[in-house]
């Protein structure tokens, strides 16, 4: 699946919702799948975090993922900002344009 929450409808076994917190000052819905938790905003819906801990050679990492500043386009909207960080490394996407040929 090219957006991975699309796979939960083949199987929503794997998925537990649990609740509702304050995250950096947004209200979020927590959803649990496996080892990974999401994060989606309240008053949009939309996927605002993930953190996923996968094994390392050096043991567990904690990989957590930001989405942010999304915008419609034509009808669909797009994140424009995803920050990832794992262990002392980090980086971030930043889209500037999306454009439809």
């Amino acid at each position: 699946y090219v957006i991975s929450e699309l796979a939960w409808l083949d199987d929503m076994s794997t998925i537990t919702f649990d609740g509702q917190t304050l995250m950096a000052g947004k209200d979020v819905y927590q959803i649990t799948d496996g080892d990974a938790v999401h994060y989606f905003d309240v008053a949009t819906g939309l996927l605002h975090m993930s953190t996923e801990t996968t094994e390392g050679p050096e043991g567990d990492v904690t990989v957590t993922t930001v989405y942010d500043s999304w915008q419609e386009v034509n009808g669909l909207i797009f994140v424009k900002s995803i920050s990832q960080s794992a262990g002392p490394q980090s980086f971030t996407i930043t889209v500037d344009k999306v454009t439809w040929k």
